[in-house]
């Protein structure tokens, strides 16, 4: 009878430690999910009672574990993202180039400082007076003479030039001819300009030295023609002024002046007549003046 009022409390007393030992379990599962790692999720509490039957060395076992999780190495420190700034790859300011490019054209400029080779064509007309200051044997140029008389004109004038500038100095050849009535001036030669780079327009004054020479000169011996052949130095000026309509293109307009020193050259067949100033078996000497007003369209490189 004692033996089975023992059996009986000892049954009793096993039923009512069972519900005990899943709250104690249940409570160690929510602490070890409180002091986990963030990011860690907590195993879950229904682990360990996963049936009836988990005995006490089991429920030992799970105790010295949470034990050891809270006695060790404390969790890594959290840290706070919410103060750090944000940077929105957006919005962030790019970086430009427009400053640089924008110093580089300033530092250009309009070309007029730094064009190297240039190439003009000028037309006008032109107005000669082969003895304007000197007439040693060389034309007979009394009303009605029919000896070489070859020396006044107006008619129209090309020239073409071509060099290189340095700055506001610019050096080149130029070449020019004048067509007149019964005779042509044709000029050649080396020329310095000095260019003034000023805002829009580029005044320049010009002064050169060449060769020059009168095409189809010809006198009377009696009722024929000859012809004779006339050459000489070429001294020029000019002036004007260029406007730069874009960087290597100009237009403009200048007046030339040419001092030309010429002489004719003798025929020694022909006697001189003794009655006339000119004796055509003589070379002839003379100082002219030639002016030329031209248009300028410019290309600059």
């Amino acid at each position: 009878m004692r033996a089975a009022r023992a059996g009986l409390a000892i049954t009793l007393l096993a039923l009512l430690a069972m519900p005990m030992h899943a709250l104690a379990q249940s409570s160690d599962a929510e602490d070890a999910g409180a002091d986990a790692p963030v990011g860690v999720e907590a195993e879950p509490s229904g682990t360990s009672t996963s049936s009836e039957g988990v005995t006490t060395e089991h429920h030992a076992t799970h105790t010295s574990s949470s034990t050891t999780t809270h006695s060790g190495a404390a969790p890594a420190a959290h840290h706070d993202t919410s103060t750090d700034p944000v940077v929105d790859p957006v919005t962030q300011p790019a970086t430009t180039t427009a400053a640089p490019a924008e110093a580089a054209e300033e530092d250009e400029g309009d070309g007029r400082d730094v064009d190297f080779l240039w190439i003009e064509v000028q037309g006008g007309i032109s107005n000669v007076n082969l003895v304007q200051f000197q007439n040693q044997n060389f034309a007979d140029v009394a009303a009605g003479a029919e000896v070489f008389n070859e020396v006044y004109g107006t008619g129209p004038a090309v020239a073409l030039g071509v060099g290189f500038r340095i700055w506001w100095l610019a050096v080149g050849a130029r070449a020019s001819f004048a067509a007149y009535d019964t005779f042509q001036i044709g000029t050649v030669g080396g020329e310095l300009t000095l260019r003034l780079p000023v805002p829009i327009v580029e005044p320049w004054v010009r002064v050169g030295f060449g060769y020059g020479w009168q095409g189809d000169a010809s006198y009377q011996s009696g009722v024929t023609a000859r012809e004779t052949t006339t050459y000489g130095w070429a001294f020029q000026a000019g002036l004007g002024v260029d406007i730069y309509l874009i960087r290597w293109l100009t237009v403009g307009a200048g007046f030339g002046l040419d001092v030309l020193n010429m002489t004719r050259q003798r025929d020694p067949s022909v006697m001189c007549m003794g009655v006339t100033d000119v004796c055509p078996s003589m070379n002839g000497d003379a100082l002219g003046l030639q002016l030329k007003g031209l248009i300028t369209v410019g290309l600059r490189f």
